[in-house]
């Protein structure tokens, strides 16, 4: 019995060596977190990334359509890799005085 529980510890051991292992490389990119499996690794991302290893992406122009963090007044919003640019372009000004073309609600 004490063999058994000998080996199932050098077991355990070897089992948590090899799964240090894994993440050891840091596998997960562009800022992932990883975190070990039995067998293998399962990469957390940045919200602005997407993918196993992290490394793809977040298209925030799409996500955000129709919603106010998109571009408003008619801005163009622009993805980059890991952001998004939202240059919102013809933003009404402040009327001059005496001005009746334009009102704020």
């Amino acid at each position: 019995n004490s063999k058994l529980v000998d080996l199932e510890r050098k077991f355990q051991g070897l089992q948590q060596t090899v799964d240090k292992k894994v993440c050891s490389s840091n596998p997960c990119q562009n800022g992932g977190t990883c975190l070990n499996l039995h067998d293998s690794f399962f990469c957390i991302c940045p919200p602005q990334w997407k993918g196993s290893l992290c490394s793809a992406d977040v298209n925030e122009c799409e996500i955000y359509s129709g919603t106010p963090l998109s571009c408003q007044n008619g801005g163009t919003c622009v993805n980059t890799m890991g952001s998004y640019r939202n240059p919102c372009s013809n933003i009404p000004k402040e009327p001059e005085e005496g001005s009746r073309d334009w009102h704020r609600e």
